[in-house]
């Protein structure tokens, strides 16, 4: 009898589900429940040195392909010659079932999800393509607001009633059309920035949209221009110090802008860094176990090429590198998130699915050391989609996969690496390949918890 750990590998070999199960002497059932997507080239393995899964001692070894009834087959083993070691394990009589009925809403496939409108881009203002998206709640009335950027401009949508959206106003670009839009709340105010040349930030009173009909589309003008940057990839938000950071800017080597909100209409430059170009940054008021920096505004990036890493920006006119961190097959550390308690950070990477032949993956770091942040584990998806924005409520990551759609994952054992899929739903349903097509991002955070 021993403990060992039975492991689901991809076609590239990666590790996708792994679970330990005590094996008892004598003749036993071993329940492994992974779910196998439909494909080939997945692999089965004992991550112990000792025993692999050997069939048997010849001359009773097993003849491939082994069919598993009419639901696939067995077709090889990489243990090359004979079992010449007296082991005490051997594994046989292999079974697998159908996961059961797809479920679907509206179409779509989907798991503990339910699709309440769509609409398409064309009845959203048009344009090339959409982009990324954010949302606002009023706090007296409680109406809703999607605030969904297009390669045009920024469409403005009611989504109070979540089963009849109505788009009722849009913020054109304030220069050209791009590929790349991303917009933010602070007090009342969106923040809209572009990779659009000369674009700056344009800053939108949202409460004045409450008073424009629904029956009409109203072009909105917004309340202030910033042009301290031209492009900017993206803009994120301390809502609790009231700092944006303008990150991959055509200023401060794509690094830190720092916007000081004290009047939201009108954002003034507070400091910078220029250590790193950032793609994507979370800024918080730091409150996780490292006592060091108890208190004070940290700020943690995903930068793209050169991986991830920290700063202190608590004092705005000197930031300050703490650590930085990269991991076997970076491709571009892209985006990531914080879990509430500030012990872990989950990130992703853009481009390990093409360069690596990875399937989707979501790293988790042990950050209880913001001086040496270090990679537990990660939780690889089933399917090769292409990782993009994710943010986390509780115990639950609420990402954006590209063309695999909105996944919902649950932290069940961060400490030792263990992520979970709780919940799914597929917006493209003809394809999960690792391609630039798809979701970019989701809002989790409405009162409602519509999404």
């Amino acid at each position: 009898a021993a403990s060992r750990t039975f492991a689901l590998l991809n076609p590239q070999g990666n590790v996708m589900q792994n679970v330990v199960l005590d094996v008892p002497d004598g003749e036993s059932w071993v329940v492994l429940d992974f779910d196998v997507p439909a494909g080939s080239g997945f692999g089965l393995n004992c991550l112990n040195t000792d025993p692999q899964l050997w069939r048997d001692e010849p001359p009773s070894a097993l003849s491939y392909p082994y069919l598993l009834g009419d639901l696939g087959a067995i077709t090889g083993t990489n243990i090359a010659g004979a079992n010449a070691y007296a082991y005490y394990y051997y594994f046989y009589e292999w079974h697998v079932s159908p996961n059961g009925a797809l479920a679907y809403s509206g179409g779509y496939p989907c798991m503990n999800v339910e699709l309440l409108d769509v609409e398409p881009l064309e009845s959203l203002g048009g344009g090339d393509n959409g982009n990324d998206c954010w949302g606002w709640a009023d706090p007296e009335t409680g109406r809703e607001l999607a605030l969904y950027g297009r390669s045009n401009g920024l469409a403005i949508i009611d989504v109070t009633d979540p089963t009849d959206m109505v788009y009722f106003a849009e913020v054109p670009t304030a220069t050209s059309a791009s590929l790349w839009r991303d917009v933010k709340v602070y007090m009342d105010h969106a923040y809209i920035v572009s990779e659009a040349n000369d674009h700056g930030v344009q800053v939108v009173d949202l409460q004045a949209l409450l008073a424009l009909p629904l029956d009409q589309v109203t072009e909105v003008a917004p309340v202030m221009h910033y042009q301290g940057f031209g492009k900017a990839h993206n803009i994120a938000l301390n809502e609790e110090t009231g700092f944006a950071y303008g990150v991959g800017t055509n200023t401060y080597n794509g690094g830190l802008h720092i916007l000081d909100l004290a009047n939201p209409a009108n954002p003034v430059l507070a400091g910078a860094f220029d250590g790193y170009y950032s793609h994507d940054v979370q800024a918080v008021v730091y409150h996780g176990p490292d006592g060091d920096y108890a208190g004070r505004e940290m700020v943690f990036c995903f930068n793209g090429q050169s991986g991830f890493a920290i700063v202190d920006a608590e004092d705005k006119t000197d930031v300050q590198l703490v650590s930085t961190l990269n991991y076997a097959e970076l491709g571009y550390t892209h985006q990531g998130w914080l879990s509430e308690d500030h012990r872990f950070c989950y990130l992703n990477d853009e481009l390990d699915e093409q360069n690596f032949g990875n399937y989707t993956r979501t790293y988790v770091v042990d950050i209880a050391d913001l001086d040496a942040p270090s990679v537990i584990g990660y939780y690889e998806a089933p399917v090769a989609a292409i990782d993009h924005n994710m943010y986390v409520i509780g115990d639950k990551l609420y990402q954006s996969n590209y063309l695999s759609g909105l996944r919902i994952l649950d932290a069940v054992d961060p400490a030792n690496g263990l992520l979970e899929l709780v919940g799914y739903f597929d917006t493209n349903p003809e394809s999960d390949a690792a391609s630039f097509n798809g979701t970019w991002g989701n809002y989790p955070y409405f009162p409602t918890r519509n999404i």
